[in-house]
């Protein structure tokens, strides 16, 4: 019946599908098996996305593996060029993680890197941004104070 009155309005009408197990099992036996992911080495600063990012990124700088410790203090040192990225560190809390840093019995992590080549020229200051419109949580700095309306 539905052909007749597909074909009457000018629509194109395909045969019902099969359904049940059967159906499904004919389906599922053209899926391939995938394995399993080959484990991170432990030493490897792996670097999150949008949210959860700085939030990581603040906890590996109090890991107990020293390289992960170096290599997240200096993708935050590197990171936190924009005044963004700044404001979500600090939500975060990379104020205290600085502070254990500071701490630190390895000096490379306790006195941070090497300082930018002498011969680079200082950046120009940032021009100000706008003021942003009173009651507005869409211009927060940080994505997910943003999401979740702090």
């Amino acid at each position: 019946m539905h052909q007749v009155c597909r074909k009457y309005q000018g629509l194109p009408w395909s045969p019902p599908r099969e359904k049940g197990m059967e159906a499904n099992l004919r389906a599922l036996v053209n899926v391939d098996v995938q394995p399993n992911p080959v484990p991170m080495d432990p030493d490897v600063l792996a670097v999150a996305f949008e949210a959860r990012a700085h939030p990581k990124l603040v906890s590996q700088m109090t890991h107990e593996s020293l390289v992960l410790r170096q290599k997240s203090l200096q993708y935050a040192c590197q990171a936190m060029s924009a005044p963004r990225e700044i404001a979500c560190f600090l939500e975060a809390g990379i104020v205290k993680s600085l502070t254990d840093a500071g701490r630190d019995t390895d000096n490379e992590a306790r006195h941070g890197f090497p300082n930018p080549r002498p011969d680079s020229s200082p950046s120009p200051s940032p021009s100000p941004s706008p003021s942003p419109s009173p009651g507005a949580r869409a211009d927060h700095p940080c994505p997910r104070a943003a999401r979740e309306g702090a």
